[in-house]
Formats: C-alpha cells, sequence, structure tokens
C-alpha cells in the first residue's frame, strides 16, 4: 500500500537508489515482519545514494520519555533498526505527522548528525485524499441523534486501544456493534 504521489516518488527515484519501500500500516501490528524487511535490506556497506522510503500516515500513540511525547510505534521502529544495526541515514519519512522531526531527533540524539532519516511531512496521500471523490455534502450538525466510532473493519493498533477500552464500558451503556436495524 503506497500512499505517497507518484511525483514525489518519481522525484526520489531521480535522486536516489531506492532499496526498499515500507509503510508502518504493514508493520505496526507485528514488528517482526518488519525485522524481516531490515535483514532483507542488510548489508556491511550502502552505497551514498542507497535509501529506503518508509510512510507513516497512520495515528500512532504517544508515550512521554524525559518530559517530551514519542511515539510508540516510531520508537519501535528505531528500536529495531538500532539492534540490527541498520543505519538511520538510510531513511526517508514521508509523513503526516508535522512536528515529528522533534521526535525523530530525540530518538537519535545519540548518533551522529549524518545518520539521521530524511523527513518529508506532508499532506498529500493518495490514499486518502482523492480529488475526483470529494463532495460536498449538505450537512446539519444538530440533526445528529447518535454519538458513533467508526472503526472500518480493519486492524490498526489504535483502533484495537480504543476497542479495548470501550470493551470495559458496562454494555447496557454503550453499543459495540450497529447498524440502521438496531436504532
Amino acid at each position: 500500500m503506497k500512499e505517497i504521489s507518484t511525483k514525489v516518488s518519481d522525484l526520489l527515484n531521480k535522486k536516489y537508489h531506492i532499496i526498499s519501500h515500507w509503510n508502518f500500516l504493514e508493520f505496526d501490528q507485528d514488528f517482526s515482519i518488519l525485522r524481516e524487511r531490515a535483514r532483507g535490506i542488510k548489508k556491511d556497506h550502502y552505497d551514498l545514494k542507497d535509501r529506503i522510503i518508509v510512510e507513516h500516515m497512520d495515528t500512532d500513540y504517544y508515550v512521554k520519555i524525559n518530559d517530551f511525547q514519542i511515539g510508540i510505534n516510531l520508537r519501535n521502529f528505531f528500536g529495531v533498526m538500532a539492534e540490527l544495526d541498520i543505519p538511520h541515514h538510510l531513511f526517508i519519512f514521508y509523513t503526516n505527522h508535522f512536528g515529528i522531526k522533534k521526535e525523530i531527533d530525540l530518538l537519535c540524539e545519540n548518533r551522529h548528525p549524518n545518520d539521521r532519516p530524511t523527513i518529508i511531512e506532508t499532506f498529500l496521500s493518495r490514499l486518502h485524499y482523492k480529488q475526483e471523490s470529494v463532495q460536498n455534502i449538505d450537512f446539519n450538525v444538530d440533526s445528529v441523534k447518535f454519538n458513533m466510532l467508526c472503526m472500518m473493519h480493519l486492524t490498526r493498533s489504535h483502533r484495537n486501544a480504543a476497542y479495548r477500552e470501550l470493551d470495559k464500558i458496562d454494555r447496557s451503556k454503550i453499543l459495540l456493534s450497529g447498524t440502521n436495524a438496531n436504532f
């Protein structure tokens, strides 16, 4: 699943030798998948232009470390790379997390300044924003009868955590699954 636009991808391919392209959605539920991918590109020496595109466009959970909020998935990512001794300068992060550079700088504070990833912060995503699919809808907020949360039938870490918290609420006070037939 690639969210990066073709134009941006083409530009990166002209400037660098892209040896792999990863998306957090492919491994954020199971970091053994990330370990296998990292082992697949592991070398004793990388060319100066070798890079790996890493798309991080989904929600992350945050923990406080030394008074700073750092995403758990991001922290785990760099933990795996350190564990496998993969140089961090190989990575080009394509993300919609504005400010993530501060998190990455904290996670890489003990690394040489030349061994840090490149970060591209953007709103652009081919999957989440398709110009031809955007429609204006007349919407009356006052007509809303029920508050709802839709988790779209996909496994994602933040949705799983939200469900686990909702599951603790007394069943007489919440409906965990609903269709129009339930209302």
